[in-house]
């Protein structure tokens, strides 16, 4: 099974979040011609969350993969205090659309979850790891 690493990053102080959104843009281009603009939303909710909510001082980790040309990945991990996605999965389901989303609001994982063929959360100790998968 060929894995290709198409982007690998540490969010600031290595990398800056807008230069992490324009690299990604280019690969989803590549991959997404016709869904570039749904897949980027998606992974920047991931990213924005993750640079909202983790502790700070701690970095956000980023990594973009191609498993045999068939399956695009995107993996992102913090250090966070407290967060239950399905809590927020929850909330995002049950929200009324019609008034808007706020910070705060399930949007980006609901997002997330419809763009993506597959979304997984994986918390260890204070770690966090979203992990989407599409297939392309």
């Amino acid at each position: 099974m060929p894995i290709t690493i198409l982007y690998e990053a540490v969010l600031e102080p290595l990398v800056t979040l807008q230069d992490a959104r324009d690299r990604i843009a280019q690969i989803t281009q590549d991959l997404f011609p016709g869904q570039a603009l749904l897949v980027d939303i998606a992974i920047n909710e991931a990213l924005q969350n993750a640079a909202d909510y983790r502790k700070p001082g701690t970095n956000v980790h980023i990594e973009i993969k191609n498993i045999d040309d068939h399956d695009f990945v995107v993996s992102i991990t913090n250090d966070v205090d407290s967060f239950d996605p399905k809590e927020w999965m929850f909330k995002a389901q049950t929200e009324d659309w019609a008034s808007g989303f706020d910070m705060g609001s399930g949007r980006g994982i609901m997002i997330m979850y419809n763009v993506f063929d597959q979304l997984m959360y994986d918390r260890r100790e204070e770690t966090m790891s979203v992990t989407m998968v599409k297939r392309i």
